[in-house]
């Protein structure tokens, strides 16, 4: 019984260190409004009344690009479906060949939301980073058509890009451990071993204890 209370009070311990160890993710910035032609699309409640002053408001030859976000399109909004829309995200995972002339590239939002994006291979050349563990990913704001169940692709949820800017070129990330973590992570090592070997101790102990 001793023996599994100090196993699981060291497991404990180095729980709490990895904990300390971790870095803080850092998300990249939120989405800045646009003006001009483009129209905001935020919570749910106002989505649809938005889009329904919009379809009352527009002619046939007029074409508005709905500003939203990548974790708005991920959650299959069907008032979306089929429109023009503009968001910003990361590149992250890598850009995967598509067919002659066209990539995928998968593109992360504010809250970690990634959604596909099939882009021509011009506008995949201004990806010069893809995110990961040890980089942070370009940062590109995509204009394209949203699809919930794409004709063009098995029925998969995508964007297909029509334009693509660069709003951040991203590169290496170095992880800074918080000198204050690191000497508590320290401590709790320490202490982990002092009891680790005052277990080792008693048990020798009694064990030849024991035999006498």
């Amino acid at each position: 019984m001793t023996g599994r209370m100090t196993c699981g009070f060291v497991l404990a311990c180095v729980l709490a260190l990895a904990g300390m160890m971790l870095p803080a993710y850092a998300a990249p910035s939120d989405i800045q409004n646009v003006g001009g032609g483009n129209l905001e699309i935020g919570s749910l409640s106002d989505r649809f009344e938005s889009l329904d002053k919009l379809g009352n408001s527009l002619t046939d030859e007029e074409n508005v690009v709905i500003e939203t976000r990548v974790g708005v399109l991920v959650s299959t909004n069907r008032a979306l479906n089929n429109s023009e829309v503009s968001f910003t995200g990361e590149a992250v995972g890598g850009v995967v060949n598509a067919g002659e002339g066209y990539k995928w590239a998968n593109i992360s939002g504010t809250s970690n939301a990634v959604i596909s994006v099939y882009l021509s291979d011009d506008l995949a050349k201004l990806i010069q980073n893809v995110g990961d563990y040890h980089t942070t990913g370009t940062t590109l704001k995509i204009t394209g058509t949203y699809h919930i169940a794409c004709p063009e692709h098995e029925g998969e949820l995508d964007v297909h890009a029509s334009a693509a800017e660069v709003t951040d070129n991203g590169g290496p990330v170095t992880h800074m451990v918080v000198p204050g973590r690191l000497e508590a992570a320290l401590a709790l090592c320490a202490v982990a071993g002092l009891f680790l070997m005052l277990y080792l101790l008693a048990r020798r102990y009694f064990q030849r204890k024991a035999q006498t």
